[in-house]
Order: structure tokens, then sequence, then C-alpha cells
């Protein structure tokens, strides 16, 4: 039997959001194959949540009533720093501890949004929002704000579950709206808004081949798709996305594809769009999307005929061998 930590928790806006998918996925893995360990990280100490005992950061090990358990995976449920944006891969690398999901540089890249924005830009067919990136506390000057229209969205450059995000209707709110941003990251973009549908797809990478999941239309209650919408029922998701016509559909597809490759993503990943007429606006790209019950990635697996467990099976598998 495996011994499989499940890394979970994380020290920022989304731990709660990794605690969950992290119970999916505890409860999809065989347990007459995978010996599963919830671990949640915090910045002083990860621990062991059924034991309460804290794991060893020098061996990566765990011990539990003077039974030392070393671990064959990781399986990554956190979301946003210290996982999101490439930190936790480098010391489970120094570890040689084989873990899911996208590796160092990958995950850095598409955390920084600005930076996936322009990646994505290059590709024939795909158009990003406008922005400007904006660092160091520094405000939007008169001159910045007079390029867009509003309503506008302010966003943090690196944070994920749309904590931070803004819509800005008028000018007397921007000044608010940033300062929450900077509460997230210590870069956030002013950013054109995009009157169109908004769709999420997925990518998973099982048994070395990529397989492109349905299309997830997200219809907000709300003004956005913001975390109420994504985490508390604010929303509808529809999957798959209807009244798409084939030949968009396909673009998405292959745009998704050609992005999973240049960005270097492994296992499996989320990537954000927004439709207007027939332009396709890449948003962003998440390398570790929720996998809780009411999250888009496993709703898309299920539409494809793809169980939680043969998902997550394939993806320990994959990089145990």
């Amino acid at each position: 039997m495996k011994n499989i930590a499940i890394l979970s928790g994380g020290y920022d806006a989304e731990r709660v959001v990794s605690l969950k998918s992290a119970a999916v996925v505890q409860a999809n893995l065989d347990s007459e194959k995978y010996k599963t360990y919830i671990i949640d990280v915090k910045e002083n100490e990860w621990i062991e949540l059924h034991s309460r005992q804290i794991i060893d950061k020098n061996t990566f090990t765990l011990t539990i009533e003077e039974q030392k358990i070393n671990f064959d995976a990781v399986f990554m449920c956190l979301h946003g720093s210290p996982a999101e944006d490439g930190r936790i891969q480098g010391y489970l690398e120094m570890m040689k501890m084989p873990y899911t999901g996208c590796g160092i540089k990958c995950s850095a890249n598409t955390m920084d949004k600005a930076y996936s924005k322009l990646i994505a830009s290059k590709f024939e067919g795909v158009k990003t929002a406008a922005f400007v990136l904006l660092s160091n506390q520094k405000m939007p000057s008169e001159a910045v704000l007079s390029t867009f229209n509003f309503p506008i969205f302010i966003k943090p450059n690196a944070a994920g579950s749309s904590f931070g995000v803004s819509k800005v209707h008028e000018l007397s709110e921007v000044n608010e709206a940033v300062i929450e941003a900077y509460k997230h990251s210590s870069s956030i973009l002013i950013e054109e808004f995009i009157d169109g549908r908004e769709l999420a797809h997925g990518i998973i990478e099982m048994q070395g081949t990529k397989i492109a999941l349905p299309i997830t239309e997200i219809i907000s209650e709300n003004d956005f798709f913001d975390y109420e919408a994504k985490y508390e029922g604010k929303s509808k998701e529809v999957t798959p996305a209807q009244d798409i016509p084939k030949d968009i559909e396909n673009k998405i597809q292959e745009i998704s594809l050609k992005l999973f490759d240049a960005f270097g993503c492994k296992g499996l990943t989320r990537f954000d769009y927004f439709l207007k007429g027939d332009s396709v606006y890449f948003l962003e790209a998440n390398t570790l999307p929720g996998l809780s019950e009411a999250s888009i990635f496993p709703q898309q697996l299920r539409e494809k005929g793809i169980s939680l467990s043969q998902a997550f099976e394939s993806l320990l598998e994959d990089v145990m061998h």
C-alpha cells in the first residue's frame, strides 16, 4: 500500500477551498491501494489532520505512535500560495518526492496573470483584455484610468478564487478596489472589462494523453464570478456550455491544448476565457483547480465520463512511475 500525502490548507485566503478539495480527493482514492494523510500546510508547521502530528520538514516524514511514515507521493490540493506559485514544488523536488500537477516554472508563470497573458497573446486567435500592471502600492494615475472605459476590473496579479477582485463601475470606487487588491498581491492589474460569456475549460493528462474536457459556462448571480459565486452557490455552471458553435468549441479546445504545452503544464489545468462574438479572450490558467464537489473541474470530468477515482488515481500513478 502506498502512503500518499494530500497537501492542503495553505496560508492565504484559499485555504478553506483547499481543505474541501483534499476531502474529496481522499474520499475518491482507493483505500485498499493508498493510505492517505491530509496535511494542513500552515506557515509555521504542517499538521496531519487525523493524528494532529507535525510533519518533519527536514525529512518530509510523519511519526504516529512512534511509527515513522515515509510518503510515496504527494497529491497536491493546495490552491494559491505556496503551491500555485511553485514554491512548495521546489521543496518537494529537493526531497525527491513525486507530486501531482504542474512544476515550479509553470506554476510561477501562470500564477503571474500579467506574464501568462503575454504568453497567451502570442498565439494566433487568442486575445487578452487590455491591462496595466502596477506594483509597490502604486495607485493608478488619471492618465492610466482615462485609457479604459468603465466598468473595469481591478485585481491582484497573483491570487486565486477571485479574492481581492473588484468590478469597478465609476472613478470614485477605484481607490478602495486598489487597496483591496494589494491585500492579496504585491502587484495588481487594472483590466478592461470584456462583456462576453465566461467559459472554463479543463485539460487532464492521463497516461501521457492530454484530454480536452467539456467546456463550462459560468453564469453568476452576482456582478461577476466572485468568491461567493464560485463557492457559495451564487452562480449557475452549465456543463457542457450550450449554444456554442462547433468551430468555436474546437477553437477553445485547440487553444487550451496549445497553452497547456506552452506553459509546460502537467497533470491538470483549467483555462478561463471570455467569449465575445467569435472572439476568444484568455483570462487566466489555474494549474491547481478546485476539486471540491462544487468545483468546475470535477463537473467536467463527470460529463466526459471520467470518474473522480479514475482521474485521481491516474494523476498519482503517472507521477510514481
